[in-house]
């Protein structure tokens, strides 16, 4: 029978496999998106960032996108591991992640193209601009593999357009690959993920020259290497083993541990340890047991981290208009004020209003502008986004994945 089946006419068996929501985990990726957006305060913004300059810890927050790849290949196992039986649920699955990531990335481009288009107006207006429109970073031919998710493969000689979207794209494709694994092994997936988790990571570890600060040109490896140690994690975490220490104690340990990590491996070679450092923070956190997980519990974090995505995927836009802002601005007033700073082991010069205060505040207010944007850009694009393809790939689920699809729904959805 194609109709669903109710939570309530379900097999006890499959009632146990509906998977559920890992809220302190969620908790983890809002922490992680604001400490990835206040690393690229000065890499894209170009703009001081006051007393956060040098404060290793957000200047080595680029590792924090690892942590991004384990969890996803954590939730991922754990949601679609059993639910991928065949071509039919392959496409769904497809579907389902290409409407997560795809109509969000879409529009974030095409807000940078209307930049660029104003940018071109305003040249042919005799209005001078810093660079000329569709060079560089925007140029035209890297529309279309922004489009296709494939900037990141190589293809061009840098960063991109919406440069954080460089693992959105290896990350889609990375989904692909798990997929066609759990079709081909799936009894030996195990196997398979540790495998494919070993050799990304050597091909990481000897072809690129800043080991984990990779992006456009290796980033896929980088990608599969942190997504497939999440998907041994989880097979770790189904098995019931776990540490036996005071869980509040434990994850104290673990936060200590990711905290002094990220601030001591920089790019060197210790940063290929970086997926197995976040993997056991994933672990500790999937089981929900200390105060630190209550915390990530209540609801600002609970809302960061529902609009991780966005926040993730607007921050290279309001950093690139605050900078033209402060350069209008600056210009206006007759007096653009810059400092040389060391910014990722080289020197830059950087935008700022002549104090560090200034810079702080100037930090302050793109934090602001950024959770207000999260919250438009989830409400508007990504919910109906992903409800509409959802909707499209349940037509090409298999029963089974019908089912399972159901359980899950029933799980997410509020108490009547």
């Amino acid at each position: 029978m194609a109709r669903l089946m109710s939570e309530t006419h379900r097999p006890p068996a499959a009632r146990r496999a509906a998977p559920r929501r890992f809220a302190a985990l969620d908790g983890w990726r809002g922490v992680c998106a604001v400490l990835v957006g206040l690393y690229h305060v000065e890499i894209i913004g170009e703009i001081y960032a006051g007393h956060l300059h040098g404060v290793t810890i957000v200047d080595n927050a680029y590792l924090f996108v690892d942590f991004f790849f384990v969890l996803s290949g954590f939730v991922i196992a754990h949601t679609y591991g059993s639910r991928i039986a065949g071509a039919d649920d392959f496409l769904s699955f497809a579907i389902r992640r290409f409407g997560r990531v795809w109509p969000l990335h879409a529009a974030v481009l095409l807000a940078f193209i209307a930049l660029e288009l104003v940018k071109f107006f305003a040249r042919a207006h005799g209005i001078e601009t810093e660079t000329a429109a569709f060079t560089r970073s925007f140029s035209l031919p890297s529309i279309f593999t922004n489009l296709l998710l494939a900037q990141s493969f190589g293809l061009h000689s840098g960063l991109t357009w919406n440069q954080p979207s460089w693992s959105v794209g290896v990350e889609f494709y990375t989904y692909l690959v798990f997929a066609l694994m759990v079709l081909a092994w799936r009894r030996r997936i195990a196997a398979a993920a540790t495998l494919t988790a070993i050799a990304a990571a050597l091909v990481v570890a000897l072809c690129s020259p800043a080991h984990m600060r990779t992006t456009f040109d290796y980033g896929f490896f980088r990608c599969l290497y942190g997504f497939f140690i999440g998907v041994l994690v989880h097979r770790l975490h189904r098995s019931g083993r776990g540490v036996r220490l005071n869980p509040t104690a434990l994850e104290t340990v673990v936060v200590l541990a990711v905290m002094l990590f990220v601030s001591a491996a920089d790019a060197r070679p210790i940063s290929l340890v970086s997926p197995l450092i976040f993997g056991a923070a994933v672990h500790v956190f999937a089981l929900e047991r200390g105060a630190v997980s209550r915390l990530l519990l209540t609801r600002p974090f609970r809302a960061a981290g529902a609009w991780s995505y966005s926040l993730y995927m607007t921050q290279a836009l309001i950093l690139v208009l605050m900078a033209r802002v402060i350069r209008l601005t600056q210009a206006h007033l007759g007096a653009e004020q810059r400092i040389v700073a060391t910014v990722e082991g080289s020197r830059q010069s950087l935008l700022w209003f002549g104090s560090n205060w200034s810079a702080d505040g100037l930090v302050l207010v793109y934090l602001g502008l950024l959770f207000i944007t999260a919250s438009i850009t989830f409400r508007f694009i990504e919910n109906p986004a992903r409800a509409l393809f959802n909707a499209v790939a349940l037509r090409t689920e298999s029963r089974a994945g019908r089912a399972a699809a159901h359980g899950y729904r029933m799980m997410k959805a509020p108490p009547p």
